[in-house]
């Protein structure tokens, strides 16, 4: 989706549920971040997952304040942490698309230098966390995050050592090409997304960043096993769905409500991805059962 003209350099999109009491930080921070780069033109968009909570009216009212260089789109319906991202790629204008987690666990200012890389040539860039104490990244996440990222080396070998980072940068063009590919809605669409950009052929970028977790123990928003019982699942479906490289069980798209910038006005058609089969009850079946696992509830 392009409007008004604007071409910015990158597009910063961020996920947000329930992120009421700190959006409006989150989004001071970044834009201080971007605009100290001096030379790189940005925009945010806040992607919100259907919160209820306030969290929409809080982003508004401080991209009132920023000259039309923040955004706010909401989903008419629970989306998932994937499905935000991936249909809210089709708000973004700018030439790199940036991935950022809300809670912002790392130094902004390193997508400068994610943008530099692209210049030499890739096409993705992948954080890949250095840890500081604190937070509610406890022992036993880290322990189920390692085994969890040697199953999908061990699939797909992607040379890739973290594959749930949510800090990454890709060319909008690639992104672009993976709207219709990458098919997990859920915390695994960081792990596919690699997955997807390493069998195009593309280059992947590896950078160490200082991560710290600013969730304190029990704040975080999906209980760490049923996100992680979803990703298994994620990743058993798509390891069978490839062969040889190729896919053998075809994508179908199906709706999933709308999402809308509230900024702009501008609406645009939310979709989910399933493997393919005739029969749409099943798929809406089975879409109920995988959110009733990783969010309790099915909306």
């Amino acid at each position: 989706m392009r409007d008004n003209g604007y071409s910015p350099r990158i597009s910063v999109l961020i996920p947000t549920y329930k992120e009421k009491d700190s959006i409006s930080s989150t989004l001071e921070t970044v834009s201080r971040e971007l605009q100290a780069t001096g030379n790189l033109s940005y925009e945010i968009i806040v992607l919100d997952d259907h919160s209820c909570d306030g969290t929409v009216e809080e982003a508004l009212r401080y991209a009132e304040k920023c000259d039309g260089k923040i955004r706010v789109a909401e989903f008419s319906t629970r989306m998932g942490k994937g499905g935000s991202l991936r249909n809210g790629l089709r708000l973004a204008r700018g030439q790199i698309v940036v991935f950022l987690d809300a809670d912002l666990p790392v130094e902004v200012g390193r997508i400068a230098e994610m943008v530099r890389l692209f210049e030499r040539g890739y096409g993705l860039v992948v954080a890949k966390r250095v840890y500081l104490e604190g937070g509610s990244y406890g022992l036993s996440r880290r322990v189920l995050s390692l085994g969890f990222n040697g199953l999908v080396r061990a699939f797909f070998r992607t040379g890739v050592s973290d594959h749930q980072v949510g800090f990454k940068a890709i060319r909008i063009d690639i992104a672009n090409r993976l709207i219709d590919q990458v098919r997990t809605d859920g915390f695994f669409f960081d792990a596919e997304l690699i997955v997807q950009v390493k069998r195009m052929g593309v280059r992947v970028k590896v950078l160490d960043v200082l991560w710290r977790d600013r969730r304190m123990p029990g704040d975080s928003r999906i209980p760490p096993m049923r996100a992680l019982i979803t990703m298994l699942a994620d990743l058993v479906a798509l390891r069978v769905s490839f062969v040889n490289g190729k896919r053998l069980i075809k994508l179908r798209e199906d709706y999933a409500g709308v999402l809308r910038d509230l900024t702009n006005g501008v609406t645009v058609k939310a979709t989910r991805l399933y493997f393919s089969t005739r029969n749409r009850r099943f798929l809406r079946l089975l879409s109920k059962i995988y959110f009733l696992v990783l969010f309790g509830r099915t909306d």
